[in-house]
């Protein structure tokens, strides 16, 4: 069984890749308590530098923290999903987990989770998250149900949050965006990766300031610093072979600074069971 899987980058404006929640949350996964943040938690992570929580709506949400307080807005990360190809429509659109089946009770600072679930459309998948220090490694792979033949394409999600104050990410009447960050501080945020180009890793660096941002292959490993102060995040993928697709949000002039996303899915045509798996750390 071929275990090749692609890794996508894709710059989005939305409220999943802001980590943010509005309108009323569909629970997933019972709480850790009944009142509080905990209420809506059915799994939480502590690190000195971070706070995980996966969230009764099944989504996980980083909080990276300094100093004892958060900072920054949340990742979201190692989020089950998938892609179907709307062929009257001509395009892709996402399919979210519709439910979890037989969870376990709800747990602080696990080693790991493993969860079974299905998404919109039908597919079973299972993903399991695995704690060890400052790491947190997702991996996920999908089943098709008994007797449907489905063209839903299953992915792990990652969400880097968007630094526009805008909700939903709208423009200013200008078409300019409000950022949460001074122009002086944002030279400082950057995104270094090690791509694939023409079979060799390159390393590239590219700016919060740049809104000319075109990626090149591959991604194999990245890096990410000033978000979210001292904090430096890093991804990085186990064994991998793909194209990394890039798209720009908005008019597709504004770079990272309304977010990106990063995601692994299974090739065209993969059989059950093939995985996707990588992790992050917070330092």
């Amino acid at each position: 069984m071929t275990r090749y899987m692609i890794i996508a980058l894709v710059l989005a404006a939305s409220a999943f890749g802001s980590g943010t929640r509005s309108g009323p949350v569909k629970s997933l996964l019972p709480a850790l308590e009944e009142s509080g943040a905990d209420a809506t938690t059915y799994a939480l992570y502590e690190r000195d530098n971070f706070t995980a929580r996966l969230h009764t709506d099944g989504v996980m949400r980083i909080y990276l923290k300094q100093n004892g307080e958060i900072v920054g807005k949340p990742i979201v990360f190692g989020q089950p999903a998938g892609n179907y190809y709307h062929r009257t429509k001509r395009e892709i659109q996402r399919r979210n987990v519709a439910a979890y089946y037989d969870a376990t009770e709800p747990v602080r600072n696990p080693k790991s989770i493993e969860l079974t679930g299905r998404l919109e459309g039908n597919l079973d998948f299972t993903i399991k998250y695995e704690f060890v220090q400052s790491t947190i490694r997702v991996t996920g792979r999908h089943q098709q149900v008994a007797g449907i033949n489905n063209p839903i394409q299953f992915i792990v999600n990652t969400a880097i949050p968007s630094l526009a104050s805008d909700s939903e990410n709208e423009p200013n009447r200008d078409g300019s965006y409000t950022l949460d960050v001074p122009d002086k501080m944002l030279k400082r945020f950057v995104l270094e990766t090690s791509e694939l180009v023409d079979s060799r890793t390159r390393k590239k660096f590219y700016q919060y300031t740049d809104r000319n941002v075109k990626f090149s292959g591959p991604i194999k490993h990245a890096k990410i610093r000033g978000p979210w102060g001292s904090r430096v995040v890093r991804l990085r993928s186990r064994k991998m072979r793909g194209k990394l697709m890039g798209k720009l949000s908005g008019d597709g002039n504004w770079g990272l600074v309304l977010g990106y996303e990063f995601f692994f899915h299974t090739l065209q045509g993969a059989k059950e069971n093939e995985y996707a798996s990588y992790s992050i750390s917070i330092n």
